[in-house]
């Protein structure tokens, strides 16, 4: 060896060339391994691959320099590298051969790596290392040496059970450890082993980074009942550790029950016989089956009442291993025996004694005997509780007593005596009662006097003396009573007949409430980012409440407090469980949460009364033109059959619907029920309100849904509405006909949806100016003075405002040929149609408050304000095709409002609005089919009600100058669904897309909160139902049902209460569904598009336990859902685990207009 920074002796040059080189290498190798093998060092040789070009002679290896670290775990891994610097100070790193050893050589092993002049040193041995590397260049050598600390690494093993039954699997911890410190980058490899040769043993252990030095590894048994060693030794590095077990064998529980031959209530329970293979000690726990237990081997018992009881005994060794061994005890009861004597009356020269023993009881079997013993020297047997008994003229006047003997089934006794006077003359009731039972937690006893008997049969009263300073007086045999403190009370019956005459008995009575904890009940109230919480409705039968605490949900509480109310203001935006928990004087607990969600902004909608709004008359109006029908009846409405809207003229037919109510709605085209291409859907209305409070993006300079005619006026400080909107029936028709002049809504021109708009609105005078163009300079008295000059009062002939507000609509929804920034042809099916406006204003003459009622009828309004409503200030016109430009607070767009209203105030420019509304909802709640796994084949389809937020337009073709529809967001044949409503002539058929499936996303402060109904609602059998069935004559075959909750989308979305049938989303709630655009391209029908292929935000409700529909979970031939962008082909394929909804399980959509 060359010591490190000296020179190697000079040596002949190779010849230049290929073989020269292999020559020198082969000897340099051989040279190597003898010195390697004489000195007991590792040596690794590494070569370049090709030769450098021939150095100047005179230049030669100056040094070699080691960089890495000084210390490694055993079974580690440290990387060292090294560098050879030239007597000119350049670096020959890559030119050089290197040879690199280890001593001593066994501590570890070189791992070399693709770069000859870096190693791995793999740590074996605890202790010190000399690691050498040596640098071969121009006939030139040099090394250097560099110094490694193995640390010395051991195991840790612990078992999981000290005493592990024989045969069964246990585990062990293996840490790894360094002295005291576990070694967290240990990554090597343990083997096991026992001095069990019978042991079942685990395949060797790898660890890696993630398992931090600890390991947990399962699989190890035990054959022996004795003490076992296992060992754990690494594959490559010299650490070991080990533990020890002791082989357990679980105790063997054994029963022995004897009845009491005295009471046959009782028994001896006998456990003795237990034991314990390896001798350990034994303990004994009994469950008797009664609540009551007992820790000795042998245990007597009596119980309570007769019947069944699981006896159970367990045995635990002193390892804490366990044997059980149950047995049935069937406890018996003695029969009661009562009677009372019915009454005496003459018979021949003696008097008869009638008595009933029909208060007799036997808990736990039935009575077959009754046996009399009449103190005269006589007894009777009989099976029936009512008998009587002849008494001689002798006894008359004389004493007796009766006994009474009942034997039951099981031959058991029961025994009742009553001395009675042997007279025909007028005697005192005997007073008997029982006391039936106690309801402790309430500290209410319930009494029975039924046994109290009179000879004269004439018991009128029951006078019960509680004890605590009460009575109570009654005519009939039951009574109860509520203590309110826990004591021994005496409680006395005195029996009163019709003559007045008495009798009494008393017994005690203990009456002990136990400690139980409270219940808690919990409201809460959110105001943007404040919560009041109302825990006042708690309550504790002991009466011992003592605090509240409120926890938040965002890390602070408040209490423990004696108040039930609480408040707290939240610092961000979000949801959060409130949890209330309420606390005893015993220190028992209750608690309660609720969830809220707050924010700056909130929003609350709330879902209800499915299948209960009563159609209107205009219903009936729509079948003209529209084909909509009534269900299993032949008219929407009762009025409409007096109005003589519908007439019926089938008398097996329901004339009009009732509850729950369902529609039949063909899609544009056939829409007669039978035609093979008739496209009906079937849906249920319900109500739905919304209560948003500093709502963004509707204000006192930009309303939306009002009008700005003005817009250099000046921003008011006061703007209140009211809107009320409602479709016209015949007497409003008539009304506003007839009586006002108003033009167009003559009913006999009606097609069911001519609407009216009435508004209310209190503005200041700075805002009159602004939205409806007071002039700027006005007074009060001359602001008047312009409405009365600008308005016409007559409905028939409209003033320059009204002409105006009239076309602000209009303009807006889409007149005749010219699109409209909300335009709503390709929703309505037809163009904003205003029959007239008419305003009237009376302002303040003092402060120039100006209260306006605006009343507009029209086709089209409903329409409109949805596409406000979800749009906002953002154009539909501009927008249609990408809902990520919608502005509006509605998360949905959807037209078919009735009953409409809504109210409240718009802020100031740049604020946002508070304001109520509710209406119902129709068009948009359906009844869909899940096919099984025969497809949509009608043998076991499934039907069930949807839910899910889309948009308003169902048709893209109805006018060539109003041609932007969102239906032109599914182009077909790129985008297709299956069509699957019950009796459908094209069931089970892929269709174009005529509705719009979008996802809803709620915010913070935002809620959803449905109730739906929970009894029995209607599902229409799509097995049954004829295709191209008439809906009203009875062949939709109804199932009446609850609803049962059955998936959402996405899966499990928001909460579901079963015991209240309601569905709750709070935000931050996000559906993960498309965001409703085309794509980076901007254009539909291809791969990149966004668009939903289902409602994301939807919830799916079927029939409980309806017969024939239960579920599957494979549907591999059904159809498909078209559309293959990543995202909509995803929303489109089956549900994981549940129905198959290939297209679209939240199939919704609107109604047609073709006039």
């Amino acid at each position: 060896m060359v010591a490190a920074g000296e020179a190697a002796p000079p040596s002949s040059a190779p010849t230049p060339g290929t073989g020269g080189r292999k020559k020198t290498l082969v000897l340099v190798i051989v040279a190597v391994l003898v010195i390697a093998a004489l000195a007991s060092v590792t040596y690794i040789l590494l070569s370049r691959t090709s030769p450098p070009a021939t150095p100047p002679a005179a230049v030669r290896l100056d040094h070699v320099t080691i960089s890495g670290g000084t210390s490694v775990d055993q079974a580690g891994l440290l990387t060292l590298s090294a560098v050879a610097i030239d007597t000119k100070g350049a670096a020959e790193t890559s030119n050089a051969t290197w040879l690199w050893s280890a001593s001593p050589a066994a501590s570890v092993t070189v791992v070399m790596s693709g770069t000859p002049s870096t190693i791995q040193v793999l740590a074996k041995l605890s202790g010190s290392v000399t690691i050498t590397a040596n640098a071969t260049w121009n006939n030139s050598a040099k090394e250097s040496t560099h110094a490694v600390t193995v640390n010395a690494l051991t195991y840790e093993l612990i078992p999981a059970d000290t005493a592990p039954l024989v045969g069964q699997a246990f585990d062990i911890t293996v840490r790894v450890l360094r002295g005291a410190t576990i070694a967290t980058s240990y990554a090597g490899t343990v083997h096991f082993t026992s001095d069990d040769t019978g042991a079942t043993i685990p395949a060797d252990a790898a660890f890696s980074a993630g398992d931090a030095g600890q390991k947990i590894v399962s699989g190890f048994a035990v054959s022996v009942p004795s003490a076992v060693q296992f060992t754990g030794t690494d594959t490559v590095a010299a650490i070991t550790g080990s533990a020890g077990v002791s082989g357990n064998r679980a105790p063997i529980a054994l029963i022995s029950l004897t009845p009491d031959s005295a009471n046959p209530l009782g028994m001896t329970a006998d456990g003795s016989g237990s034991s314990d293979p390896d001798g350990d000690p034994i303990t004994y726990l009994w469950d008797l089956g009664d609540s009551t237990t007992a820790t000795t081997p042998v245990v007597t018992h009596t119980y309570a009442t007769a019947g069944p009881y699981l006896v159970q005994l367990t045995v635990t060794d002193s390892h804490a291993v366990s044997d059980s061994a149950t047995q049935t005890f069937t406890a018996k009861a003695k029969p009661t025996a009562s009677f009372i004597v019915v009454s005496e009356s003459p018979s021949g020269t003696g008097i008869r004694v009638d008595v009933d023993a029909s208060a007799s009881s036997d808990s736990d079997g039935t009575i077959v005997n009754y046996n009399w013993t009449w103190d005269d020297g006589t007894f009777s047997d009989v099976s029936t509780p009512v008998t009587f008994h002849d008494y001689g003229a002798s006894l008359i006047g004389q004493s007796v007593t009766i006994v009474l003997r009942v034997t039951d089934n099981d031959n058991l006794d029961g025994r009742a005596s009553q001395t009675i006077q042997i007279t025909l003359l007028p005697q005192p009731p005997v007073a008997s009662f029982v006391v039936s039972s106690v309801d402790q937690l309430n500290r209410t006893v319930y009494v029975d006097a039924s046994g109290s008997s009179d000879p004269n049969g004439n018991i009128a009263s029951y006078n019960w003396s509680w004890g605590d300073g009460t009575w109570t007086n009654l005519t009939t045999a039951t009574a109860s009573h509520a203590y309110g403190t826990d004591a021994d009370f005496v409680i006395n019956l005195t029996v009163i007949d019709t003559t007045s005459l008495s009798g009494s008995t008393e017994m005690s009575v203990h009456v002990e409430q136990p400690s139980v904890a409270p219940t808690a009940v919990l409201t809460v109230t959110r105001n943007l980012m404040t919560v009041d919480a109302d825990a006042s409705a708690s309550f504790d039968p002991n009466g011992n409440i003592a605090t509240y605490t409120f926890a938040w949900g965002d890390g602070t509480t408040t209490g423990p407090q004696a108040s039930p109310l609480a408040s707290h203001v939240y610092s961000s935006a979000g949801k959060y469980t409130v949890t209330v928990t309420v606390e005893d004087s015993t220190n028992l607990q209750g608690s309660a949460a609720k969830t809220v969600s707050v924010a700056a902004s909130t929003l609350d909608y709330r879902y209800h009364d499915f299948f209960n709004v009563p159609y209107g008359e205009w219903w009936d109006y729509r079948y003209i033109k529209y084909g909509d029908l009534p269900i299993n009846a032949e008219c929407f409405n009762q009025t409409s059959v007096a109005d003589g809207v519908c007439t019926p003229n089938h008398p097996n037919t329901p004339d009009f619907e009732t509850y729950p109510y369902t529609n039949w709605y063909p899609l544009p085209g056939s829409i007669r029920p039978g035609n093979p291409t008739n496209n009906p859907l079937v849906y249920a209305p319900y109500l739905f309100d919304v209560a948003g409070v500093n709502v963004a993006g509707y204000n006192r300079s930009e309303p939306v849904f009002l009008p700005v005619f003005n817009y250099d006026a000046p921003v008011g400080s006061e703007l209140n509405f009211h809107w009320y909107l409602q479709y016209l029936d015949k007497a409003t028709g008539d009304d506003l006909t007839l009586n006002k002049g108003c033009p167009g809504v003559d009913p006999k021109f009606n097609d069911g949806f001519e609407i009216r708009s009435q508004v209310w609105l209190t503005l200041d005078l700075a805002e009159s100016k602004r939205i409806f163009g007071v002039p700027l300079s006005t007074t009060p008295s001359q602001a008047q003075a312009w409405w009365n000059s600008n308005t016409n009062n007559a409905c028939g002939t409209q003033g320059l405002l009204e002409d105006q507000v009239s076309s602000w609509f209009q303009t807006l929804g889409g007149p005749a040929g010219t699109e409209g920034k909300y335009d709503i042809v390709n929703s309505f099916e037809y163009q904003y149609t205003p029959f007239y406006t008419n305003i009237t204003a009376v302002v303040d003459s003092s402060t120039g408050e100006t209260r306006v009622y605006l009343e507009h009828a029209a086709w089209g309004t409903e329409v409109l304000l949805a596409r406000m409503f979800y749009w906002g200030n953002a154009s539909y016109q501009l927008n249609y095709l990408d809902s990520t430009n919608a502005r509006g607070w509605w998360g949905m767009e959807l037209g078919w409002l009735e009953g409409m209203n809504f109210q409240g105030s718009l802020g100031p420019a740049g604020g946002g609005f508070d304001f109520n509304l509710s209406a119902a909802m129709q068009y948009h709640f359906q009844q869909l089919t899940f096919p099984r796994t025969g497809g949509y084949d009608r043998t076991d389809d499934v039907p069930y009600w949807t839910w899910g937020p889309i948009l308003s337009d169902y048709t893209n073709d109805y006018s060539p100058k109003h041609p932007i529809s969102e239906l032109d967001r599914y182009p077909s044949p790129y985008y297709g669904y299956i069509h699957s409503t019950p009796g459908s002539a094209r069931y089970g058929q892929n269709l174009t897309y005529d509705y719009v499936p979008i996802r809803w996303d709620l915010v913070a402060g935002q809620t959803w909160n449905f109730q739906y109904p929970t009894g029995n609602v209607v599902f229409y059998d799509p097995n049954n139902t004829p295709l191209g069935s008439d809906p009203r004559y009875g062949a939709y075959v109804e199932v009446h049902k609850p609803l049962a909750y059955d998936s959402t989308k996405p899966s499990g979305y928001g909460t579901w209460d079963v015991t209240n049938n309601t569905w709750g989303v709070y935000g931050p709630s996000l559906t993960g569904g498309p965001v409703g655009n085309a794509g980076a391209d901007g254009i539909p029908g291809n791969s990149d598009d966004r668009y939903a292929l289902e409602s994301w935000g939807a919830i799916n409700v079927v029939a409980s336990g309806a017969a024939g529909f239960a579920k599957i979970t494979s549907h591999a031939s059904a159809p498909p859902a078209l559309g293959p962008s990543s995202e909509s082909a995803a929303a489109g394929s089956a549900r994981s685990g549940d129905f198959y909804v290939a297209t679209v399980p939240s199939r919704v959509t609107t109604r047609s207009r073709l006039d």
